[in-house]
């Protein structure tokens, strides 16, 4: 490089920068060769600027050495070579939009493979808190059955509805129960939407300090509150399965020790860690946190739109794979709502969404520039 009457030599082999940049242009110039381009032709669409290629014939290496130094005896051609063809407009515009798409692939492959390591964690963390709210849980239970009414007369003819009703609530209260839970998770469904907003400021590029987590932002609590209110629902399935068990105490004629005997053997199949009833809620639990976090920090750091992206699970709904045709090719605002397979959502995991929807699924919102 000259400037005036001085030169700077450097040997660009050592400076990591301009090798992976040579690199990379030798890489594009092999994948235009693989397309059928000839060498001249790639030479010049890359602008590398290097000689006319002795032959111009793409079977043979193309040297960024100078012809006049290799000292070869002249080439022989066999048959006539083929006037240089500039690719067309349309080729070129074809082949931009390729290796923009595969860009494209290779990021959201990216954040999906971060978000999948980030919820991986939290199912952890979470199924162990479910676990150990359920075998609280079962020892208060537990207890309370010493408060039924002596069943020792119950019969068939005992088993209304309404009895059953009042039993279950005696075992199983709703408000007091629900309190527990939600006073155990709430601490980590906020670290869960804090995580999950780094992670989004780490995508976009923006520093924490501009986009900081701030726990009393109104979003958050909306979405702590939405998540509690979903979690609190592991208990109104463990009130059907308790009801289920007392119908069966009425028509069997069970005994208190009988019925404790029944009790404490649900929970025993249920409750434990690697069971499935807190690793189901724990990962339709986190799936939505990740993504209310998501959320949550796109709209605090604004100018965004938002679309849906697949979780590339094995078996996929098919709704969820065309919700991410639809608004991967459309992203609509952040505060519009997301239609698929007919309900409403705010991202994929909403808590308003059905159980069918939300059970399993590991798809992402992400988010383009407005």
């Amino acid at each position: 490089m000259s400037q005036g009457k001085y030169s700077l030599w450097f040997d660009d082999n050592q400076i990591p920068a301009l090798v992976r940049h040579r690199l990379a242009r030798f890489d594009q110039f092999e994948t235009l060769m693989k397309w059928g381009y000839r060498p001249d032709d790639a030479n010049e669409y890359l602008d590398l600027g290097l000689m006319d290629h002795p032959t111009n014939a793409g079977v043979l290496p193309f040297s960024v050495q100078s012809v006049e130094d290799v000292g070869r005896e002249p080439i022989e051609e066999e048959s006539p070579v083929e006037p240089r063809r500039k690719p067309s407009p349309e080729m070129r515009a074809l082949h931009q939009l390729e290796a923009a798409l595969a860009r494209a692939s290779k990021k959201y492959e990216n954040i999906r493979s971060a978000v999948n390591k980030l919820r991986k964690k939290m199912i952890k963390q979470a199924a162990g808190k479910y676990s150990r709210y359920y075998m609280e849980q079962r020892k208060r239970v537990l207890a309370r059955i010493s408060q039924l009414p002596d069943r020792s007369a119950a019969s068939a003819g005992a088993r209304q509805e309404g009895e059953i009703e009042r039993l279950v609530e005696i075992l199983l209260p709703g408000e007091a129960e629900n309190q527990s839970l939600t006073t155990l998770i709430s601490p980590m469904l906020a670290e869960h939407i804090r995580e999950s907003w780094k992670q989004v400021n780490d995508e976009l590029s923006i520093p924490q300090t501009d986009n900081p987590f701030q726990i009393d932002d109104p979003r958050v609590r909306d979405a702590v509150e939405k998540r509690k209110i979903q979690g609190t629902k592991i208990n109104d399935t463990t009130a059907d399965d308790l009801r289920d068990i007392l119908r069966k105490s009425f028509d069997e004629g069970w005994t208190q020790t009988q019925l404790s005997d029944a009790i404490g053997s649900y929970y025993k199949e249920h409750v434990g860690e690697s069971k499935a009833r807190p690793q189901t809620a724990a990962a339709t639990q986190t799936a939505g946190t990740v993504n209310d976090g998501r959320l949550a920090a796109a709209k605090s750091a604004g100018n965004l739109r938002k679309w849906w992206l697949h979780g590339g699970s094995a078996e996929p709904r098919e709704a969820h794979v065309a919700a991410q045709t639809k608004y991967q090719a459309e992203p609509i605002s952040l505060e519009e709502k997301f239609i698929v397979n007919g309900h409403s959502a705010d991202a994929p995991g909403d808590a308003e969404l059905p159980v069918e929807e939300v059970a399993h699924c590991t798809c992402i919102v992400v988010f383009a520039a407005a």
